[in-house]
């Protein structure tokens, strides 16, 4: 069997690919279901169906065992992650790195259900608008810090940025692919140091385009 395009690479297969992901999120969010490692990894796996993935053979391990799995213990539990001069949390972290960061979430998503899950966007004050900025910038920034996945994690945080704000009514503003340059790549690169602000800020002036140009 021939293999499918690489993972990296625009192909037909991956546009068809994050097409299909993207209205799976959009319902789950708009079905204010609960985000969980599961449905994650599953996002995963369908992102990368039918795409090659040939380090995969770097690191000792199938292209299967890297589709919608965490890195660490026990297949992925060598498998590291360098992204320019940061490193992605140590294998055997990840997990317990990516379950912290899904309860917070889950309990901030509580609070922001109650206080504006019945709002229209266009209703809400600053205040709440910037906090749903600060759960999606913050979800983005983690993922990336974490790097929970051998690969695909940048386009993976940018949905999950997404699902943030369609779960509250607002169009998604982040790009799966191409990945967004200027403010977008500041906020990237602070993020995988743990500082989270210039991400939120970067959602929430692109909301105010957005906005601006409706």
């Amino acid at each position: 069997m021939a293999a499918g395009p690489h993972w990296d690479a625009d192909s037909p297969e991956l546009r068809a690919n994050l097409k299909r992901i993207f209205n799976a999120m959009r319902q789950h969010a708009e079905a204010r279901h609960a985000l969980n490692a599961a449905d994650i990894k599953g996002w995963h796996a369908a992102m990368m169906k039918g795409l090659s993935v040939p380090e995969a053979a770097d690191v000792g391990v199938t292209e299967s065992d890297l589709r919608g799995a965490f890195r660490g213990p026990p297949r992925l539990g060598h498998v590291t992650v360098t992204i320019g001069d940061h490193e992605g949390v140590a294998p055997d972290r990840v997990p317990g790195e990516v379950n912290a960061l899904l309860d917070r979430a889950a309990v901030t998503v509580a609070v922001l259900d109650e206080a504006i899950g019945s709002k229209a966007p266009a209703r809400f004050t600053r205040d709440e608008l910037r906090a749903v900025c600060e759960l999606a910038g913050t979800l983005h920034g983690e993922w990336v810090r974490i790097h929970p996945f051998g690969n695909g994690n940048g386009r993976m945080a940018r949905l999950l940025a997404n699902w943030v704000l369609m779960r509250y009514g607002i169009e998604p503003v982040l790009s799966p692919r191409p990945r967004p340059e200027g403010l977008y790549e500041l906020g990237a690169r602070a993020s995988m140091h743990g500082r989270h602000d210039v991400m939120v800020l970067c959602i929430l002036s692109e909301i105010e385009a957005a906005a601006g140009r409706s």
